[in-house]
């Protein structure tokens, strides 16, 4: 009977290991790597925000060089009025082959890819509001990562943290650090790394003579920002935050 057992058992070890030989195999045959990288930029498009496309071409030019061959990339911008706070995302998304990069063609090599991928979208960018609803655009790039892709995956958003749309959140951003706030939106970014940029990219244009996009930004209040948006993920630990666009990702 232990005969028969170990047997089993070996023949059971032999079968596993000659499947993932196989299938290393295929993959170096296909050229496709086993973990492509999945990355889903979202935009502010709130007047709160400098604007353009800056940051996008700098944060997806440096994952492209640190990702295996190919990159699966997601655009999406934040919405307005008209389209009911949700954000506007592109279909399909773009494959990025880094083997197929003009590399020799200087440092804009990625940044030409991607301007002529955006030259075909229709409607954008869309028409900037006072508005920022960063929550939900948060909530719907996790999401469209998670259907198109079972790799590793990224979201990164470029804003300047301040959320105009949940009132929860507008509440706990006035509230002092250290402060466990209620009834926070809850993000399920499990598997999911979200890297805020630009955080320090804020113009807190005027609109009114007593509103302001923006709040009045001291240390305190930055670190609070990232107190609040990290208590509303259920993986804080996959979550970083960067002034600039050219700061590196964790």
């Amino acid at each position: 009977m232990t005969k028969k057992l170990d047997t089993t058992k070996t023949v059971a070890i032999f079968v596993g290991a000659l499947l993932l030989i196989l299938t290393v195999i295929v993959m170096a045959s296909t050229g496709k790597s086993p973990r492509p990288l999945a990355v889903a930029f979202v935009e502010d498009s709130s007047r709160s925000t400098p604007g353009g496309h800056g940051c996008l071409e700098s944060t997806v030019t440096a994952a492209v060089k640190g990702a295996p061959d190919e990159v699966l990339f997601i655009y999406m911008q934040t919405g307005n009025e008209s389209s009911a706070w949700e954000p506007i995302e592109t279909i399909p998304p773009l494959r990025i082959r880094k083997s197929e990069i003009p590399w020799g063609s200087g440092p804009n090599a990625v940044k030409k890819v991607l301007d002529a991928y955006l030259s075909t979208i229709p409607n954008t960018p869309l028409e900037r509001s006072d508005a920022s609803p960063l929550v939900v655009s948060v909530e719907r790039a996790i999401e469209s990562i998670k259907s198109h892709a079972q790799s590793d995956r990224i979201v990164i958003i470029a804003c300047d943290l301040e959320d105009t749309t949940v009132p929860a959140m507008i509440q706990a951003f006035k509230e002092p650090l250290g402060t466990k706030s209620k009834n926070l939106p809850k993000l399920d970014n499990s598997g999911v790394a979200v890297h805020f940029v630009a955080i320090e990219s804020t113009v807190g244009e005027e609109r009114t003579s007593s509103k302001k996009l923006t709040g009045a930004r001291t240390p305190a209040r930055i670190k609070r920002l990232q107190e609040v948006w990290k208590a509303c993920f259920v993986e804080p630990e996959l979550i970083s935050f960067t002034a600039t666009c050219n700061d590196p990702m964790p």
